[in-house]
């Protein structure tokens, strides 16, 4: 091949490559390799969810909602979990996550007090709201609310668990068993109570009623299986919101990012390996409910003091 020849193929592949490589460094699209990589070291956001399973099962199942987010938004997005409720929730009123996923009382009070505002909920086994149950083993001789007096219960996932206690603790006391009348205490989570109810640790476990749908669950049954005593009435299931430090624009950013995930093949991969159907627009005042029921509860409290 001549020098003529050589000369020639290489201009042509520089005529072809340049134009290339000059979107990667010049480019206004937001997804060229350069722009994405500055975008990416500029900020990080922080997510953080709740510990409603251990946080090894929490990580593997989230870890690819922030690894979404991180593309759709052009920001760095870390997925944070904690091994109990209460170190979790004392980063919520630090303040620590831009993103949180938690429970219904966990945003009621840090949106009076922290700031942050709802964006979504969930929607799990195709329904975007939750029932409070009171669950027992099928050989138990526990029938009704009635027949926990002298009995124990574990409520999941402590002292702020909204569905799992608080809206359980009211029930029980409505229908006239009073705090002293059974043992109560807390599992570490949902799943952790309904596991000390099949091992015959405690006679009940208060549980939101998809707990007993979760795979964990229904693969250690064996030969029996749980029956509900209390099914209470829908709560709003549980919300994603976001702080005060992220701005309008930027929620509104995040909120669209995660709904994209309804509308596509590997949107509802991810959503599946969540245990979620899909994401829902979600409203501050889907969440009177909640507090309406917390401040029975307080109430209750103060009149056993």
């Amino acid at each position: 091949m001549s020098f003529n020849i050589i000369k020639i193929v290489l201009l042509v592949l520089i005529s072809i490559l340049l134009p290339v490589l000059g979107y990667f460094y010049t480019s206004e699209n937001g997804f060229n390799l350069v722009k994405k990589a500055a975008i990416f070291s500029d900020r990080k956001l922080v997510m953080g969810v709740f510990p409603r399973r251990n946080s090894v099962k929490t990580i593997r199942m989230f870890n690819p909602i922030a690894k979404h987010l991180s593309e759709k938004i052009g920001m760095n997005v870390e997925l944070e979990t904690v091994k109990n409720f209460s170190t979790f929730w004392n980063n919520v009123k630090l303040k620590k996550y831009d993103i949180v996923h938690y429970n219904q009382l966990h945003y009621t009070l840090s949106n009076k007090s922290q700031g942050y505002s709802i964006i979504l909920k969930n929607n799990e086994f195709g329904s975007s709201y939750l029932k409070p149950v009171i669950a027992v083993r099928d050989d138990s001789d526990i029938k009704t609310i009635s027949d926990l007096k002298n009995k124990t219960v574990h409520f999941g996932g402590g002292r702020l668990a909204m569905i799992s206690h608080i809206a359980n603790r009211v029930a029980i006391r409505e229908q006239g068993v009073d705090d002293d009348e059974y043992k109560w205490g807390y599992a570490k989570n949902p799943p952790t109570a309904a596991h000390s109810v099949f091992n015959l640790s405690v006679d009940a476990a208060g549980l939101g009623d998809v707990v007993l749908r979760f795979s964990e669950i229904r693969h250690s049954l064996e030969n029996h299986k749980f029956v509900t005593i209390y099914k209470g009435p829908d709560i709003p299931h549980l919300p994603w919101a976001v702080s005060d430090k992220v701005d309008d624009k930027l929620s509104i950013k995040i909120q669209s990012a995660l709904m994209a995930l309804n509308d596509s093949e590997k949107g509802a991969k991810i959503l599946k390996g969540a245990a979620l159907t899909g994401f829902v627009i979600a409203s501050d005042k889907e969440y009177d409910v909640v507090r309406e029921i917390y401040q029975k509860y307080k109430k209750y409290n103060q009149a056993n003091q």
